[in-house]
């Protein structure tokens, strides 16, 4: 009879210990199916880009530096005395001019960008990744190619660029590429061309009113004697 009460005994811890293991294994399967917080983390960073500036620049409305991180969906915009680049590697590269804001999305395959605030804006683009440049002000804005081919949508027409192709657009909406492509947009950089003609008529005609103020006051050759 004692021997059998030893017996029980330890049958009892033996199903005891065989439970806590069953419940323990069980526990470690579901840890393991499910997903942790640094790998959800990893797996949901995207591709990022190295931004380099000089004067004054901003992310999302706080003054850069160069060497800061850009992320999907953050907002860059460059002051009056601004210059902004950013680097995206295999998704190529995005060159902000004085007075521009872009806000950025990027994936692993395209790079669209929301035109904030038109000043200047280049983008190049590798083959294979996409680009969307949007204006949601519709503005008046250049569109130049310097290699490749954009579709060029605005005030309800559309029309294809390719390599060499400069225009101004009246209300732009979006200028779209399938990629392998650099192009520029700028609204009022391009009428500066225009403005050396009537600055150029204006030298002339200060140096001919100095000419001729020249002449009045006796700088004219005297004719020769015989």
């Amino acid at each position: 009879m004692r021997l059998t009460g030893q017996l029980r005994a330890y049958i009892s811890v033996g199903i005891a210990v065989s439970i806590v293991g069953v419940f323990s294994l069980r526990s470690l399967a579901d840890e393991s199916a499910a997903p942790r917080a640094w790998d959800y983390t990893l797996t949901q960073q995207g591709p990022t880009g190295v931004l380099n500036l000089r004067g004054s620049v901003t992310i999302n409305g706080n003054a850069a530096v160069s060497g800061a991180t850009v992320v999907s969906g953050n907002s860059i915009a460059t002051g009056s005395d601004g210059h902004a680049s950013i680097e995206l590697g295999a998704l190529g590269r995005i060159e902000l001019k004085s007075n521009t804001a872009v806000t950025a999305v990027l994936t692993p395959s395209s790079v669209p960008l929301n035109l904030d605030l038109c000043g200047s804006v280049t983008q190049a683009l590798p083959p294979g990744v996409a680009g969307l440049l949007t204006d949601p002000h519709h503005n008046r804005a250049h569109v130049k190619v310097i290699s490749g081919q954009v579709h060029v949508k605005y005030d309800g027409k559309e029309k294809d660029l390719i390599t060499g192709d400069s225009k101004t657009f009246d209300r732009l909406e979006e200028v779209s590429t399938a990629g392998g492509t650099t192009f520029r947009v700028s609204c009022g950089e391009h009428h500066e061309a225009l403005l050396l003609v009537p600055l150029g008529l204006l030298a002339l005609a200060g140096i001919a009113v100095a000419v001729e103020h020249n002449v009045v006051s006796g700088g004219a050759i005297s004719p020769s004697q015989p």
